[in-house]
């Protein structure tokens, strides 16, 4: 995860015409300032934030009820590495990308 937003922080370096717009960029992302944002994004981002503040909910019942049920985990978790495995190597594999040259 750090990994994929430290990639996102440094292609605003490649997006940006020149630093000082890359800085602005970077201090508007952190600052939630609305710039030149279009109004028509707040809905969105009111909505990526209730989204977060859902999966950090629903991620501390999960865990509290792989607490109260060990077993039941185990078990959920084996099935899951079978299952997977199965569902997802029927696809075929694409060629290479690199094959023609």
């Amino acid at each position: 995860m750090v990994t994929f937003h430290l990639v996102l922080l440094t292609w605003i370096l490649f997006r940006a015409t020149d630093l000082a717009s890359a800085w602005t960029i970077t201090t508007r992302i952190f600052t939630l300032e609305p710039g030149d944002m279009p109004a028509a994004w707040s809905p969105f981002v009111a909505m990526a934030l209730l989204l977060a503040a859902q999966a950090l909910h629903l991620k501390r019942r999960w865990l509290h009820r792989c607490e109260r049920h060990p077993r039941g985990t185990a078990v959920l978790a084996a099935a899951a590495l079978v299952f997977f495995p199965l569902v997802f190597s029927g696809a075929p594999s694409p060629e290479f990308i690199y094959f023609q040259f």
